[in-house]
């Protein structure tokens, strides 16, 4: 007898592999469509590259946002960020355009150590931490080995002793006859750099009320002393708005800078973004911002949880916007739009997200509505809900007219009133969720597919190695990791864990950052990242990612009371729709039988592998277009309950396949 199995689409994670029953239990790096499952498109480095002391490099830091726009020629440009740096990116050419925060001239000198290739540098006042950058120009040689072209420069601080002081590395080793100084060098330094995590501390002894006092009393956790360095991006009419969370605004002209490929004037051009206060025409520019985003529908520039005009101390309920369509003028006036306002409920701006009509607005424990209604007011702000709670900075996205978001229990979307997501995941996310470096965790969508993902760290890593999937369209979810694998708090990165990602724009395909060298045992550390195209077809030209995947049912009843079921045959129905020329096709399916409904995986007292291979040889095309694989496979087993899990191999990866349904030949076979 030949029997369909009809297995609705979708992971269903909040039971066990027992009460899951007819469900997809289990799965990886698939998505579901049209009611069934299929692999996710592979993915391929960009190329992209940028130069690092004097020699090409992967972007220097943990990579914590992406943009891509347009630029008035049509040209695709591109922003990363990094909690190090700021690139600009045309074509495959990643620009450095972290912006300076102070120069000297003449002011810093050097002192070298026999047989050491570390330098003590004298400068008062630097306001360097460890793991800034600094340019040095102007140098002459301290007497031997460490030649100008040595020390001139760009350099990375390794240690700040003093005030005063801090050190850095060079390529050689200093001689005895290196006793010179430097002679009054120059030195251009870049913005301080931030955290790459979160820094917890602050242990309490026990709860709230352990001693029986009063509610003063610090809870037995941790809490957060340093944040991880948020960057947010956005382009301002073809040209480009940088800021780090809690620090000043900066603009690029892209068509000034961006591989100088313009017909403006290029005398005294800085090649690095500036900040708003040294163009003309600034005023009372936020000194101080959490987040900002320019509204693209009325043109003014937005800043979250800034400083207040005439202040320096950072209020983080206050919102201020920037005159319309000038984000250089920030002052209030009777003839211009720009103005404030301060939110009530909360303590803190988490994050804003745009929409065609209004901007979202999440507090810690809040969300307005902020719209543009003309002057005198410029903006209204609606109080639409309390009690919200949202994950972090980067976990909601706009997509299909409604917003995504993560919040510390569930999933939620907004589409006029803040609804959950009845989400099958949220027990496979939620207690693996490493609530430590919750900030790291992101969103992202993918519209070709209708998808929203959210990426997050697992219990056992400080940097994202998970994902999971909503399909808005067909209300399912799937799950996944890519290739990414745990990170340590003191280990080496061996996974390519993606830190942020931008959907189809400027691009063809999604773009995501991830992570390429990452060692914390470094002084200072190794942090470098790349950036990532997503959705790609098997090509003979294009490397294919090596990421597994699988789909696997709970476990399904083929017999009553103390009958059992003989199955004989798999008949799959498989299709690959794209495979690179010259792969060979390697898919499996297991199918498990066990006689009692236990729950230990050991207890399942017959496995059957059913291999479906396609070299070419059989008559399947293997030419980059669609094969059928409707391969018939003989098993023998014998049981009550049956478990199916279909799967390709890690590295057998240069193709894409399509799963119908699975048809089982059975028959029964007698009692106990």
């Amino acid at each position: 007898m030949i029997k369909k199995l009809t297995i609705p689409p979708g992971l269903r994670d909040e039971s066990t592999s027992l009460a899951a029953g007819p469900s997809w239990h289990s799965v990886s790096n698939v998505r579901f469509r049209g009611g069934y499952a299929e692999s996710i498109g592979g993915w391929t480095d960009s190329g992209t590259v940028t130069t690092y002391q004097g020699s090409e490099s992967d972007m220097m830091g943990v990579a914590r946002g992406v943009l891509t726009w347009s630029d008035y020629s049509s040209r695709r440009l591109g922003c990363v960020g990094t909690n190090w740096k700021f690139y600009a990116i045309g074509g495959l050419t990643a620009v450095d355009i972290t912006p300076i925060r102070s120069s000297v001239t003449s002011g810093v000198t050097f002192g070298a150590t026999t047989g050491s290739d570390v330098l003590l540098v004298a400068h008062s006042s630097h306001g360097a931490v460890p793991g800034d950058f600094v340019t040095y120009s102007n140098a002459v040689s301290l007497g031997d080995d460490i030649t100008a072209a040595v020390i001139n420069g760009e350099k990375q601080i390794i240690s700040v002793p003093t005030s005063g002081t801090y050190t850095i590395a060079v390529s050689v080793d200093a001689t005895s006859g290196d006793s010179g100084d430097g002679d009054g060098v120059d030195a251009d330094y870049q913005i301080n750099v931030g955290q790459p995590d979160q820094v917890l501390g602050g242990w309490g002894m026990g709860s709230w009320d352990a001693t029986g006092l009063s509610w003063d009393y610090a809870p037995g956790v941790a809490f957060v002393t340093d944040e991880i360095r948020q960057v947010f991006m956005d382009n301002y009419n073809e040209d480009l708005i940088v800021c780090n969370r809690g620090g000043p605004l900066f603009y690029y002209d892209i068509s000034r800078s961006i591989n100088a490929n313009t017909g403006k004037p290029e005398t005294g051009i800085t090649y690095r973004a500036q900040s708003l206060e040294e163009f003309t025409g600034f005023a009372e520019v936020p000194k101080k911002v959490d987040s900002f985003l320019v509204s693209e529908r009325d043109g003014h520039c937005i800043a979250f949880g800034c400083n207040d005009i005439g202040t320096t101390t950072q209020n983080t309920l206050l919102v201020r916007w920037s005159d319309q369509n000038n984000p250089f003028d920030w002052d209030p006036t009777a003839v211009n739009t720009a103005g404030g306002q301060m939110l009530r409920v909360g303590s803190k701006i988490v994050c804003a997200v745009a929409t065609k009509s209004e901007i979202l607005i999440f507090t810690n424990s809040a969300l307005y509505s902020m719209r543009f209604i003309g002057p005198p007011d410029v903006f209204s702000f609606n109080l639409i809900s309390q009690n919200v709670n949202i994950l972090g900075r980067k976990v909601s996205v706009n997509v299909a007219g409604s917003i995504f978001y993560m919040g510390m229990d569930g999933f939620y979307v907004y589409s006029g009133a803040v609804q959950p997501i009845p989400s099958p995941v949220a027990k496979l996310v939620f207690e693996d969720l490493n609530l430590d470096q919750k900030e790291k965790s992101f969103a992202g969508s993918n519209s070709s597919y209708n998808e929203v993902y959210w990426f997050y760290p697992s219990k056992n890593s400080i940097e994202c190695d998970k994902f999971v999937i909503f399909n808005y369209a067909e209300n399912t979810w799937s799950a996944g990791s890519f290739d990414m694998s745990t990170v340590g708090e003191n280990a080496s990165a061996t996974g390519f864990n993606r830190t942020s990602w931008e959907d189809v724009g400027a691009r063809a395909f999604p773009s995501a950052t991830y992570i390429s060298e990452y060692n914390r045992n470094t002084v200072p550390y190794t942090l470098k990242s790349k950036l990532a195209l997503h959705e790609l077809e098997p090509a003979e030209s294009a490397p294919f990612a090596e990421c597994g995947s699988h789909v696997e049912t709970g476990d399904i009843d083929i017999a009553e009371g103390d009958a059992f079921t003989l199955l004989s045959r798999v008949i799959p129905d498989l299709e690959t729709p794209k495979v690179k020329l010259g792969a060979q096709v390697a898919l499996y399916i297991d199918v498990r039988c066990r006689d009692f409904p236990t729950t230990l995986d050991s207890d399942y007292t017959q496995l059957s592998t059913v291999s479906i291979t396609d070299d070419g040889k059989d008559g399947l095309a293997v030419d980059g277009t669609s094969s059928y694989l409707g391969n018939n496979t003989s098993v023998r087993l014998r049981g009550r309950t049956i478990r199916v899990k279909f799967y390709n191999s890690v590295g057998m990866t240069t193709y894409l396949w399509r799963l119908g349904d699975i048809r089982l030949d059975a028959k029964p076979d007698g009692r106990r």
